[in-house]
């Protein structure tokens, strides 16, 4: 056996929307992955990038191995799929907007999401040389994906792919113990819990902005998907609470920041884009700034009937009656991770475009022309610190 052999048994909760895409399209747009038997399963593959892409080129390359096409070596690091339990499917509505709030032509899709909830475990094996701490970075990299900084799956910059640990359990088996490697078998009922992870320590590059909010209203953000009986269009849920996307706010906040700036290549450098050219992605740019998904809390849902008015004539339209369920009052958080190079002039537009939610004149979601989706901002750290509107905290310094 190796010098050291390091097992980890990892469990997780999905505290926001995951979806690993399948590249299967029989249930939406994006479905799932599941295997033969039609169980979810997230993909070892998954687990590993996401892990490897949160590392700088050297270390990534001493856990993960390389293959440049000249020379290669093996990952002393095995990670297992990760089964999932205790899940609920559902399906997204998406669209994406021009800058006048209007959906594009063909700008339709939806997407399937595992609800916030789902329990996920992953088993790790690690082989160790002792030439590199491997313990201490992956204790760093468990530490990441607790607080958010590492996410998994599809739009996981825009509100989805947020998991939190819940219980890790740990093995060593060296030279004094090699019977009992010999016996293992990845049996973890009778291994303790391992929490020294928690005190795990790594240089941030992102900074995190936090705004507390009280909705003032109603919001509304329609999901089309509904059951007889139910209304024509409610607010959007997970797991039974009304939330805000991660795309609404990058959508609202992305059109503010570009008519502020009126520069697209530092918008597109910032905020990411993906060009399309005869239907194939020609070009595309990952996004430097994460939006959460934002959990409404209190308030309440409210079915309303209305009619569509002709705005020619100010009659009712035929066969225009309608019922929509909006999601009244309630607070809410927001938070924005930016990576330490995004732009100084993006840092402090998004900030610009906090003031205009807090003054009532950017809002979120559909409708807002009848007052909908207006907040109030309560308050507003940055990298936990309160916001002090008086002090420049973005200027254009090297290493700010």
């Amino acid at each position: 056996m190796k010098e050291k052999i390091i097992y980890y048994e990892i469990k997780m909760k999905t505290v926001s929307p995951l979806c690993i895409g399948s590249g299967e399209d029989e249930f939406s747009d994006h479905d799932v992955f599941k295997d033969k038997e039609g169980n979810i399963i997230i993909p070892a593959t998954s687990i590993a990038g996401v892990m490897r892409h949160s590392l700088n080129t050297e270390t990534a390359n001493i856990m993960f191995g390389t293959a440049d096409g000249t020379t290669s070596s093996k990952s002393p690091v095995f990670i297992s799929d990760g089964t999932v339990e205790n899940y609920v499917i559902r399906i997204r509505d998406g669209i994406k907007l021009n800058d006048e709030k209007i959906t594009e032509d063909t700008g339709k899709y939806d997407y399937e999401i595992i609800e916030n909830g789902a329990v996920i475990t992953f088993r790790v094996e690690i082989a160790d040389d002792r030439k590199f701490s491997y313990e201490k970075e992956f204790d760093r990299i468990l530490k990441k994906i607790d607080e958010g900084i590492i996410r998994f799956g599809f739009k996981s910059n825009r509100g989805t792919g947020k998991i939190q640990i819940t219980e890790v359990k740990k093995k060593i088996f060296d030279k004094s113990n090699y019977k009992e490697y010999l016996e293992f078998k990845n049996d973890f009922s009778s291994v303790p819990l391992y929490n020294d992870w928690k005190k795990a320590e790594y240089i941030s590059t992102f900074n995190k902005i936090t705004v507390d909010l009280t909705l003032c209203g109603a919001i509304s953000i329609r999901t089309y998907t509904k059951a007889d009986g139910e209304p024509d269009f409610e607010h959007i849920k997970n797991n039974g609470h009304s939330v805000i996307p991660g795309t609404s706010w990058n959508g609202v906040i992305r059109s503010f920041c570009r008519k502020l700036i009126k520069d697209e290549d530092i918008i597109n450098n910032n905020f990411g884009f993906i060009s399309v050219e005869k239907g194939k992605n020609s070009e595309s740019v990952a996004s430097k700034i994460i939006f959460g998904e934002s959990i409404i809390e209190g308030g309440n849902d409210l079915v309303q009937t209305r009619t569509k008015i002709d705005r020619f004539t100010g009659g009712a339209m035929d066969k225009a009656l309608f019922t929509e369920s909006v999601h009244v009052g309630g607070k809410t958080s927001l938070q924005i991770l930016m990576k330490n190079d995004v732009n100084f002039i993006v840092k402090n537009a998004i900030l610009c475009a906090i003031e205009d939610i807090g003054n009532g004149y950017l809002t979120i979601g559909g409708m807002t022309g009848i007052g909908r989706g207006r907040f109030k901002v309560d308050k507003v750290e940055i990298d936990g610190i309160e916001w002090d509107k008086n002090v420049n905290i973005f200027r254009e310094v090297e290493n700010v």
